[in-house]
């Protein structure tokens, strides 16, 4: 899609009333229904005032990605991985064909790190971490 934001198209359409499944392809390129419905999603659950001003307006770029829970991330990236894989290092460059499921494995071992920090509880494997924020 070159630098445009597929999540503009989105937000845009959701405006002006349509829904989430008027998008098969975007941009002629076909999209997984479950990725445009993450993100419809978001926008759905998005009620702090900055955030909706932050999205707002045809000069955003990377705003919408700000507003975003590692959950919504998360979800966003697994639905369409065919797409979303091209945002990464090649598996040339990596030396390792990087795979949708080592994307999960990877981003599952950074959220739950995530949530034991924020519980003030001890990290248990932190070459597994440093491992997986590599």
């Amino acid at each position: 899609f070159g630098r445009m934001e597929r999540w503009k198209l989105i937000r845009n359409a959701r405006q002006n009333g349509q829904t989430y499944t008027a998008f098969p392809n975007i941009l002629g390129t076909p999209v997984n229904p479950a990725f445009v419905k993450a993100v419809w999603r978001v926008f759905d659950n998005m009620v702090n005032p900055q955030q909706i001003n932050n999205v707002t307006g045809n000069n955003k770029t990377d705003e919408f990605y700000y507003c975003l829970t590692l959950g919504d991330l998360w979800t966003i990236m697994q639905a369409d991985w065919p797409l979303i894989r091209d945002m990464f290092a090649t598996d040339a460059v990596l030396g390792f064909t990087f795979t949708k499921t080592m994307f999960n494995d990877t981003l599952r071992v950074i959220k739950e790190t995530r949530n034991e920090l924020f519980h003030s509880n001890p990290i248990k494997d932190r070459k597994k971490i440093v491992d997986a924020c590599e």
